[in-house]
């Protein structure tokens, strides 16, 4: 078999649902006739884990780089000392060292003082803020491909550091480079304009254009993204873009456990994050309406919110519960293991997607709704998500703004 380096930011024991495609990956590409070997972040660095995910790959190879600080984390250290050093400075000349130290407010008076923390901001953590990853995991993968003799590199992004790191290897080592984007990589679509500047939007423009062009193929989730890098990049190779979609694992599944415990609830549930452009509030003020005309009665229905889903767009979830008047039929939960989510999506009665601005992506968690068998109601405008509920006639789509 042919030897690979996969380099995935996200995988077992990470929680996070980008770690599963990368795991699923790792599983099954023996099949095909290649031997991984992973590289991913150190299990410290993970920030929320799920155990059981390591069952699929427990029979892979598994090196783990250090994750560094960024140049700003580092900035924001040294920030933090110079206040301790001011605390304990104070402290020593008879102050009261019960007091918490708070630095003064520098009121903000120049619109320049305001562009260059901008700038700084837009710059320091490009193209996000794992770039701490990049010199460690070059330097372990390049001792891996080395000793090994691994003839392929595939990385997994987002994160896009991962994507870097990949070019790095290829270029040094001169092994073939794979490109799996399970997000499109349009890389300041996904900051805050207020965390932009043209440099950073040309810097990152610059940093794909290398990447597609260093790769021997470009894996996309959608054939709408296929497409688009197709037409931005007209002088590349048309068979150097391919599409794999997310799917689902039928070995994931309890197939006996779809009892419904609560059977005279109608039970409307969401796993995953409220990402930026993500909100449950169009939902929430409608259900409310038609709790107040009496079409819906309240105590027959039952959302569930689990996951990442305390805040939505810098929100808080329970005040727009407490505004709408539904505290008797919203139960918010924090993310739980992989398998109970798959088996709480059974259970439900209608499972919601929030896909408002992905046309050329589809949240993973949609292949999952579509194994459950439940019918979605989901939120977006047309594109790749809205598509595949269309085709599949799983559910129907609805405008994520119109109330």
């Amino acid at each position: 078999m042919k030897k690979l380096l996969f380099i995935a930011y996200h995988f077992p024991p990470d929680a996070e649902v980008g770690g599963i495609r990368a795991a699923k990956f790792a599983k099954y590409l023996s099949e095909f006739g290649y031997e991984p070997y992973v590289l991913t972040i150190k299990e410290k660095n993970i920030r929320q884990k799920d155990e059981n995910r390591l069952a699929d790959v427990q029979k892979i190879k598994i090196f783990r780089a250090a994750l560094w600080p960024n140049i700003m984390e580092i900035l924001l250290m040294l920030r933090n000392l110079v206040f301790l050093r001011t605390v304990i400075k104070g402290s020593g000349s008879g102050s009261n060292t019960t007091d918490v130290y708070h630095p003064p407010e520098v009121k903000n008076t120049s619109g320049f003082i305001s562009y260059i923390k901008r700038f700084l901001d837009s710059i320091l953590e490009l193209p996000d803020t794992m770039i701490g990853w990049l010199i460690p995991a070059v330097w372990m993968g390049y001792w891996l491909i080395k000793k090994e003799g691994i003839e392929i590199v595939l990385t997994s992004s987002p994160p896009s550091t991962v994507s870097i790191i990949g070019l790095v290897l290829s270029k040094l080592t001169g092994v073939k480079l794979v490109t799996d984007l399970r997000d499109p990589l349009e890389l300041h679509e996904r900051k805050h304009a207020s965390r932009r500047t043209i440099l950073s939007d040309t810097i990152e423009k610059w940093i794909e254009k290398r990447i597609m062009y260093g790769s021997g193929k470009i894996i996309s989730t959608t054939v709408q993204y296929a497409e688009l890098l197709r037409s931005c990049y007209p002088e590349l190779p048309i068979d150097r873009f391919c599409t794999i979609s997310n799917g689902f694992d039928s070995n994931d599944y309890n197939l006996s456990d779809t009892n419904n415990d609560e059977s005279d609830s109608f039970i409307l549930t969401y796993l995953g994050t409220f990402y930026y452009g993500r909100t449950p509030k169009e939902v929430l003020e409608a259900i409310s309406q038609l709790c107040k005309e009496n079409i819906i009665p309240i105590n027959k229905l039952k959302v569930n919110f689990v996951g990442d889903v305390r805040y939505a767009e810098g929100v808080s979830i329970d005040e727009l519960v407490k505004k709408y008047n539904l505290n008797g039929c919203i139960n918010i939960s924090n993310k739980i293991p992989y398998k109970e989510s798959l088996a709480q999506m059974q259970k439900a009665v209608v499972l919601l997607l929030f896909a408002p601005e992905q046309y050329y992506a589809i949240p993973a968690k949609a292949y999952e709704y579509l194994f459950a068998k439940r019918y979605i109601l989901c939120f977006a405008k047309d594109g790749a998500t809205a598509d595949l509920i269309r085709k599949t006639k799983s559910g129907i789509v609805v405008d994520p703004y119109d109330v």
